[in-house]
């Protein structure tokens, strides 16, 4: 094997746009890109799926359900794409059947047993298609209800692995999620537990990600419930519900390839300022993930949602 064929690095990123989008409706206003950098294949997926309370059995008009997802795939991107695919489908599923009313106050009472069925659906459904063992994706999945009535927005954010989603309110940044590494106190104790370990930050001095959809590999004890392998796919969820305001918010989406070279502060106001001089939100995100990829040097596939909430 020669040292080319060792590296799996490009010398040159590439940096066309993937996916590039930009679309809103009254309540906001979203844009997508993603470039795949140095690697030498794209594996990220996105969602972006606006009033998806249409899907429901619901008549309701004052309630807009929204969806927002990025999903960071690894050994290929199988697992990411079939998530992308249906993750949103059983989310929608679980809402509908427990629906009687409203969304926002189902989701309040249940929110966190709704997105764990549904992720763990989605885990078991992708399974018995897996190319191997070790394919897998994070997902940080934002849901986004707003109220036509009280003008307030509800955000919940169910997350596993390392993308991660941050919030621009008044000029301050506060996380919607948190990066499960496997060196954390409470994620390397489970995967001890489970007969692995942690070596150089990674589970078995492997994966770098202590929660993924796929991975079967490292959930294969089968003594153990799939709580409680050395990898699961139970989320953790952070909800947020918004006052209406005439300052400026947005959510800002995006896989780890951008969170390894820039903080969340740092990215916040690199969107923040470029809306200051009345940039386009596509553009705004595309310069982004090129900034990370071209001028921070980071070696991976980099994608990012912009998620503008409309001043009330």
């Amino acid at each position: 094997m020669t040292s080319a064929e060792e590296n799996p690095y490009l010398r040159e990123p590439i940096l066309d746009s993937i996916d590039k989008v930009e679309d809103d409706n009254r309540y906001f206003k979203y844009a997508h890109c993603g470039v795949q950098g140095h690697r030498k294949a794209y594996e990220d997926k996105y969602l972006a799926l606006i009033d998806a309370q249409n899907l429901l059995s619901n008549d309701r008009k004052d309630e807009s359900l929204n969806f927002f997802a990025i999903y960071d795939g690894h050994w290929g991107d199988d697992c990411a794409k079939f998530v992308s695919k249906n993750l949103y489908k059983n989310v929608v599923g679980e809402i509908r059947n427990r629906l009687n009313g409203s969304i926002t106050k189902l989701l309040d009472a249940s929110a966190r047993s709704i997105f764990q069925a549904a992720f763990e659906k989605t885990d078991m459904e992708f399974k018995p298609k897996a190319e191997n063992g070790l394919t897998g994706s994070t997902a940080c999945f934002v849901t986004v209800v707003t109220h036509e009535d009280t003008k307030y927005t509800d955000i919940f954010c169910a997350n596993i692995g390392d993308s991660r989603c941050v919030l621009f309110d008044h000029g301050r940044v506060a996380p919607m999620s948190f990066d499960h590494k496997p060196y954390t106190r409470k994620e390397k104790q489970r995967i001890l537990q489970a007969g692995g370990t942690v070596e150089h930050g990674r589970v078995n001095g492997d994966l770098a990600l202590a929660r993924a959809f796929g991975d079967f590999d490292y959930k294969a004890n089968e003594k153990l419930p799939q709580t409680q392998q050395q990898v699961i796919c139970i989320p953790d969820m952070i909800r947020l519900s918004l006052p209406p305001s005439k300052e400026r918010r947005f959510l800002l989406i995006a896989c780890d390839g951008v969170w390894d070279v820039l903080d969340s502060e740092q990215a916040a106001k690199f969107v923040n300022e470029r809306l200051n001089e009345g940039m386009h939100l596509d553009e705004i995100v595309k310069e982004l993930v090129i900034h990370c990829s071209k001028d921070l040097h980071c070696l991976d596939n980099i994608s990012a949602i912009i998620v503008e909430i409309h001043p009330n």
